[in-house]
């Protein structure tokens, strides 16, 4: 009802390798089937070491230097929790320039929903693929439509990687590219070779 696609819960386990309790973390995530009429669950089991809610087998979050290190080299980079809306927990401001807008401007205009800023004949199909992709592993990579400010579109490879947080909730960190330029280049291609089948066509 609250548009969460992962719940979790956590309860106390007793460790016979340690000797001592620790926190488990059961977090249940839904995910797509063949089916159009039915969803599938998967469900993804960790420990918290000394109730301190950090995880053992994932990390938290990306480092303050590797994060420095990636906006030096690519176009954006954000976390989002895994929900309907794909909410942004902060915005960067490689994001907002990206798009034109200002980042108190996705914060009012679009509640930092990132399934706001993705053009709408896209935004089900990353809905449908993310799960899916998921399916597979923690990894995601899908090219979408992003519009901006005065319906400027961008087309953006993302790269993400799904990790559980300290609040318990499942989050993704992913890395925005810009590929405007070279999906216009493509496209003018995929013109070009079809004009030319067209020609040879009628010239047969």
């Amino acid at each position: 009802q609250d548009g969460r696609l992962s719940y979790t819960q956590t309860y106390p386990v007793f460790s016979e390798k340690i000797g001592r309790q620790v926190t488990c973390g059961e977090t249940w995530m839904r995910i797509h089937t063949d089916n159009p009429h039915q969803s599938g669950v998967m469900v993804i089991f960790r420990l918290f070491e000394k109730n301190t809610r950090s995880d053992t087998d994932i990390s938290s979050g990306i480092g303050e230097n590797e994060n420095v290190q990636l906006k030096n080299i690519l176009g954006s980079i954000y976390t989002c929790r895994y929900d309907r809306w794909l909410t942004l927990t902060g915005i960067q401001p490689q994001l907002a320039q990206m798009l034109g807008y200002t980042q108190q401007e996705i914060s009012e205009k679009f509640q930092n929903n990132l399934t706001e800023l993705i053009y709408p004949a896209d935004v089900e199909r990353v809905r449908n693929q993310i799960p899916r992709q998921l399916q597979k592993g923690t990894a995601i990579e899908i090219e979408f439509r992003l519009l901006g400010k005065n319906d400027r579109i961008r087309w953006v490879l993302c790269k993400g990687q799904m990790m559980g947080g300290q609040d318990g909730e499942m989050y993704l960190h992913c890395i925005l590219i810009d590929i405007t330029r070279s999906r216009k280049a493509q496209d003018k291609l995929q013109k070009m070779a079809e004009h030319h089948k067209i020609i040879l066509n009628q010239s047969n």
